[in-house]
């Protein structure tokens, strides 16, 4: 049995304190709950919930809901101009989801790559049963992003030329495919993701991964 897409609504605030309200699209494997788990998977950059089919037939076999939300702007989930695409903005948008859907069981963080971050800091936040980390980010830049610059003044750049944005389109999309060897569905895609990378925390999530040792588990 696949996991179904479903829709939820989520009001949340961007890092400059703007409420946006989102039509959330995300899969789950199991709408009505489960008596044992909830995993929570965090998708990363670019990235849907596509990337965790594999994991969902798995956890369904033990009665264990998978629910897997995407971010807006990022592809599936319609974004907003007043995105900004900051690690602040994505707490408050996976708080607010996870909030909306008003999880009693006991939760489980997955974070994979761009989205290990947001996955720590929320099984943190939220006390979280257990955290699972895939490819995650550290505390030092990867160096398949080095130098971190070339994200955040492409990603600067773009957001200041808004006349102009369908006309560099073509240009990131190509300099996107051609260095990390991966494909955009839409080229207004990749500034968006160069936004998230550039904004990640790395030696910033250190706090967080201190406190992991008050989990439950």
């Amino acid at each position: 049995m696949s996991s179904s897409l479903q829709r939820i609504s989520v009001r949340f605030r961007t890092g400059k304190g703007q409420e946006l309200e989102s039509e959330v699209i995300y899969s789950d494997t199991m709408p009505s709950g489960s008596q044992i788990a909830t995993v929570c998977a965090v998708h990363g950059t670019p990235g849907s919930h596509s990337d965790f089919k594999k994991l969902a037939s798995f956890l369904l076999e033990k009665r264990i809901r998978l629910i897997c939300p995407n971010f807006p702007g990022l592809g599936i989930t319609k974004g907003h101009q007043a995105l900004e695409y900051t690690n602040e903005e994505r707490q408050n948008f996976l708080n607010a989801f996870l909030d909306n859907l008003n999880i009693r069981e006991k939760l489980i963080m997955i974070g994979h790559s761009r989205g290990s971050e947001n996955a720590l800091m929320t099984a943190v936040q939220r006390n979280a049963y257990g955290l699972i980390l895939v490819n995650g980010t550290g505390l030092r830049i990867h160096h398949a992003i080095k130098p971190i610059w070339k994200f955040r003044y492409g990603a600067a750049l773009y957001f200041s030329l808004t006349p102009f944005q369908s006309f560099l389109n073509p240009y990131y999309k190509k300099w996107f495919e051609s260095n990390y060897n991966m494909v955009a569905k839409r080229a207004e895609l990749v500034p968006r993701f160069m936004k998230t990378v550039a904004n990640l925390s790395i030696e910033g999530t250190a706090p967080f991964i201190e406190k992991t040792k008050e989990l439950p588990v």
